[in-house]
Parts: structure tokens; C-alpha cells; sequence
């Protein structure tokens, strides 16, 4: 499931909006980020994002 996870209305759950990773995604990128996710055996997911330093002048 992993290469589905941030599209739009993918859901695992019976109810909700569907939306939030793929809302998550969205913002990381229009900042020019970058977010993931990884399976952590028998404990779930972990979500990471990177986004870049802005240099103040």
C-alpha cells in the first residue's frame, strides 16, 4: 500500500475524509519538500518530510 498512500482518497478506514496524506503531500511539495513512508514491523508507519532551509538576507 505503500506506492497508494498519498493519493487522493485513499483510505484504509470505514469513515473520514480521505484526504490527509494526500493533503500532506501536497503542502511539503508546494514548499519544494519531499514526504515518505515506511512500514515499521509491528508497530505502524513512519512518515517523514524533508523541506528546504530558507535563507534570509
Amino acid at each position: 500500500m505503500l506506492s497508494e498512500i498519498f493519493g487522493t482518497f485513499f483510505t484504509t478506514k470505514k469513515q473520514g475524509t480521505e484526504l490527509g496524506l494526500s493533503t500532506a503531500r501536497t503542502i511539503v511539495e508546494t514548499y519544494g519538500g519531499k514526504i515518505w513512508a515506511k512500514n515499521k514491523a509491528g508497530v505502524g508507519a513512519v512518515f517523514r518530510f524533508t523541506l528546504p532551509i530558507l535563507e534570509v538576507l
